[in-house]
């Protein structure tokens, strides 16, 4: 994706990891008009941060990236077999957005969470957000269009203003799913 942003010319590699997802960004900004015109955007391989060992596990997922909707019917996109803690399905998009352009990319894969909320970052002008919704049945995210996204809930802190005891915090509760 090319557009206009702001800020000095920079380079910039990020592995952005959520929910076990990677994103692999490359940033090159420049500072004069139409100077991103010969960046060539098919040729940028960048490795994974870790050299991994991927040892299967016995749980499977669609995988589709990048591939319109139809594409990724279970009909037509392939399952793929989960490694190490990626034990959950995940279905949704990655938006990219540089200043007004905004790119959406469809992904079906394997996560490491059962509860997928919405994770937003920036890096510059650059925007990604990762919105969609986590399942822990083998093979269930062929369409989980209709589940909620929920951001990640706070821990709840119970307070007693009559007695001075101490306040109590507990996580929330593991019923509670995207």
């Amino acid at each position: 994706m090319k557009g206009c942003g702001f800020g000095s010319p920079a380079v910039l590699n990020k592995n952005i990891l959520s929910y076990g997802i990677s994103i692999y960004m490359h940033l090159k900004q420049c500072n004069t008009s139409l100077c991103n015109t010969n960046m060539d955007l098919k040729n940028y391989q960048l490795a994974p941060a870790d050299n991994e060992t991927r040892v299967p596990n016995d749980d499977q997922c669609y995988s589709c990236i990048g591939k319109p909707k139809t594409e990724c019917s279970p009909s037509n996109a392939p399952v793929m077999q989960c490694f190490n803690t990626y034990s959950h399905c995940f279905d949704g998009n990655v938006t990219v957005s540089i200043d007004n352009d905004t790119i959406v990319i469809p992904v079906k894969s394997c996560s490491m969470r059962y509860r997928c909320s919405v994770h937003s970052l920036i890096y510059g002008s650059v925007s990604t957000e990762i919105r969609g919704a986590c399942c822990s049945e083998g093979i269930c995210n062929s369409d989980l269009s209709d589940k909620t996204h929920l951001a990640d809930q706070p821990f709840l802190v119970v307070l007693n203003d009559q007695n001075e005891e101490q306040a109590h915090t507990a996580p929330p509760p593991q019923w509670i799913t995207a």
